[in-house]
């Protein structure tokens, strides 16, 4: 069983589609925070609804830092290091895709996200 978990939106299409993307290349509990017991994880309902929480072991990864640590766990580990590299920027795109998700950017993130599963 892996030690990484990822607790993430299971109402969200795109955050769907990321964690699918994500199961075929790292091995992952993926549990949507809608169907579990956040306290488990002293996590609030509030914190998740709002980011992906990334736990390995005691060490916790929110938001665009948890998408980093998922690239740097697989055989991406460039791409974390470019978006490591861009640190506030990459921190805005997440939040703009997290607060825009039915935008149309996030819909054609979607389609080409789609297309590499």
């Amino acid at each position: 069983m892996s030690s990484i978990i990822v607790i993430y939106d299971g109402q969200c299409e795109f955050c769907i589609n990321c964690i699918s993307w994500v199961k075929r290349r790292l091995e992952v509990v993926a549990i949507p925070f809608q169907s579990v017991d956040l306290a488990k994880y002293s996590l609030t309902y509030q914190q998740c609804q709002k980011q992906v929480v990334v736990i390995e072991g005691d060490k916790y990864y929110f938001a665009h830092k948890g998408v980093i640590f998922l690239l740097q766990s697989s055989s991406y580990r460039w791409l974390a290091k470019f978006l490591t590299l861009l640190g506030p920027i990459a921190k805005f795109g997440y939040f703009q895709i997290a607060n825009k998700r039915n935008s149309l950017i996030v819909k054609l993130l979607n389609k080409v996200l789609r297309r590499l599963i």
